[in-house]
């Protein structure tokens, strides 16, 4: 993670500032350098390294085999002595036991935010690059989770399922979970923009995230509103998926109505929701996506736009829970765009949809009371001790 990361510093780095601690933030980023940022977080950057082309075996290669990647971050974490090391990636498993090595011995705590593992099965994209490997990398990344659990303190995880696995590793006494809700101060989402995109996505474009049933499902809502605008923001990671689009967008003529603008820093996506009017979310089936809880979900909300997303994800629950927008199948650009042709074509619904996901984000899922409990489970931590793995 860089070291502006929307959960890691705007949240859980900040948070811990504010309650009193001092707070160091090992990063990587494009070159190495260390300071202070604004809200007073020392921070120690470290050059990313890139060892092959694709993104995804890069970032596997480095989690099983590179171990000079590994000391260089235990290397850094080390020389500040901190009381306490907050993981947040999958590859710091491996310099878990280097740093319980320390005297005194530290309290570790690993923040998982997805279920690792099952990712590596399901996204296809990381099945095409390293085929018949993919679920032997899967069991690898689920043996070195197990085996590392041992020797945190506490594990936080961002849902349900993927604390109990944890659970099973542990014991109960371990394990929380910290939803990543969201942010109240961060976002001024009040203004009186005007609305250029009539949809909107946000996070990284994949086609396991619907990037090509989206395209599809606005050629279709064109037929009926020539004017139709959607912005994709966020990273396309893949090449021939950025070919893929660009050659469908030319082809049903959407040149002047689908925008792909390359993500921007965490505190400027507010300015794009509030020149939006929907918000989508079209996950392709599968057990991550039945199991993860994407923040744009919240932050849709925040904003008041009324979210399309799929049937069966996470996101649908609490869309169909506040009655905050419209389920369809992802697999289905006629169904997307038949959603999206509704809310467009009724104000009414838009600004009572809009409404309902507000008042729910503002009474139940900001960042306000995960923020006590993450100061509670630092606090306790702290009182009782490391354990012994």
């Amino acid at each position: 993670h860089g070291v502006y990361d929307d959960r890691i510093y705007w949240k859980e780095a900040v948070s811990l500032k504010k309650g009193g601690y001092e707070v160091h933030v090992v990063a990587m980023g494009n070159k190495n350098e260390s300071g202070i940022t604004d809200e007073g977080i020392f921070y120690t950057q470290l050059e990313r390294k890139t060892y092959f082309k694709s993104r995804v075996i890069n970032k596997l290669y480095k989690i099983l085999f590179k171990k000079e990647f590994h000391h260089e971050i235990l290397k850094a974490a080390k020389e500040i002595g901190a009381g306490v090391y907050h993981f947040h990636d999958v590859n710091l498993n491996k310099i878990v036991k280097g740093l319980k090595q320390i005297t005194p011995v530290p309290i570790i705590i690993n923040d998982v935010h997805e279920p690792y593992p099952e990712n590596i099965i399901d996204y296809k994209s990381y099945s095409k690059k390293i085929g018949v490997l993919n679920q032997f990398i899967s069991s690898r990344i689920k043996l070195l989770e197990k085996k590392a659990s041992r020797y945190y303190d506490h594990i936080i995880a961002t849902e349900e399922v993927v604390a109990s696995k944890f659970v099973s590793y542990t014991c109960v006494n371990r394990v929380s979970v910290l939803y990543n809700y969201f942010m109240d101060d961060q976002f001024e989402t009040d203004g009186t923009d005007e609305k250029r995109y009539d949809g909107i996505y946000t996070g990284s474009i994949t086609k396991i995230r619907g990037a090509i049933e989206i395209i599809e499902a606005i050629g279709i809502v064109k037929r009926q509103i020539p004017t139709i605008k959607f912005l994709f923001l966020g990273k396309i990671h893949c090449d021939s998926l950025k070919d893929e689009m660009n050659y469908k967008i030319n082809r049903l003529g959407l040149e002047t109505n689908i925008f792909i603008v390359d993500s921007v820093p965490f505190n400027e996506v507010g300015h794009y929701y509030l020149k939006s009017k929907v918000g989508f979310g079209i996950f392709k089936d599968n057990k991550t996506h039945r199991t993860i809880l994407p923040i744009k979900t919240f932050e849709y909300m925040a904003f008041g736009l009324p979210i399309i997303c799929s049937y069966f994800s996470v996101m649908g629950k609490y869309v169909t829970k506040h009655n905050c927008g419209i389920l369809v199948d992802p697999d289905k650009p006629e169904q997307i765009a038949t959603g999206f042709i509704q809310l467009l074509t009724n104000n009414q619904a838009v600004s009572e949809m809009g409404s309902l996901g507000r008042n729910a984000v503002n009474n139940f899922y900001t960042w306000n009371s995960e923020e006590k409990k993450l100061l509670k489970i630092y606090s306790k931590l702290l009182e009782d001790g490391p354990v012994k793995a």
